[in-house]
């Protein structure tokens, strides 16, 4: 669901609304990070910590995931907090707080955005030791391991179908549940891992290599096409993926 930032609550149910409000002014959100240009992450106090992620677009909220398990619908109210911190200024909504001797202080300077805490720290770091992160990361946590060969990795010339369809099957099992369904919250995330894919597909195309594109565009649609019969796409995140391959 795309939402209008400057409009959201029009887009998201009163009740939701509601408990998005008060987990704000309770202070339950933290500081939403920025990593590339419009895409935020932010922890929201709840149950437990969750981490909502957002991508905003000319104004307007075109993915949000939250690391939360509700799927009662589109929006969750964890969502809801970070866009109303977001909005603050423009709402003039203030978060409550005990007076303390630090109330006056001078404003501390703007944090550097993910995107340049990372760029920095990949100037400095050793490419061997960079090398051996991600080789212990890839062998431990098998959703890094399928971003890095849905990313970098590249078949021998003459590349098959197969090879990107053990891809996107990598990614769809990954996303499942223990009964084989995939919720809503794990579309966006599989989607986002189809993306990948999908970036190679566009990289072929732009060096000429229309077969490999089309193999690619191929293995995406057959396996994305049968995985709407077990998934919620109600956020239209699976289906916007074989529209981009088609």
């Amino acid at each position: 669901m795309r939402i209008p930032l400057n409009r959201f609550d029009e887009y998201i149910d009163d009740a939701i609304l509601k408990r998005g409000l008060t987990y704000f002014r309770n202070g339950k959100v933290h500081e939403p990070e920025e990593g590339a240009a419009g895409e935020y992450e932010a922890v929201v106090e709840g149950t437990e910590p969750y981490t909502v992620r957002l991508v905003i677009q000319q104004g307007v909220v075109v993915e949000h995931v939250c690391s939360c398990p509700y799927d009662a619908g589109p929006v969750c109210k964890h969502v809801a907090a970070v866009l109303f911190y977001l909005q603050k200024d423009e709402l003039g909504l203030r978060v409550k707080k005990a007076t303390t001797k630090a109330d006056g202080a001078k404003k501390p300077a703007k944090r550097k955005t993910v995107a340049e805490r990372i760029d920095a720290l990949l100037e400095t770091v050793d490419p061997g030791d960079l090398k051996q992160f991600v080789r212990e990361q890839a062998s431990e946590n098998v959703q890094f391991r399928n971003l890095v060969l849905a990313t970098f990795a590249t078949p021998d010339s003459g590349g098959s179908k197969s090879y990107y369809t053990q891809q996107l099957t990598a990614i769809l099992r990954s996303g499942k549940d223990s009964s084989g369904f995939i919720g809503w919250s794990a579309s966006n995330r599989v989607a986002r891992g189809v993306v990948n894919i999908l970036e190679i597909a566009r990289k072929h195309f732009k060096a000429r290599n229309e077969r490999e594109g089309l193999l690619v565009c191929m293995a995406i649609m057959e396996k994305l096409v049968g995985a709407l019969q077990y998934a919620d796409d109600s956020d239209g995140s699976i289906s916007g993926c074989i529209s981009d391959a088609y």
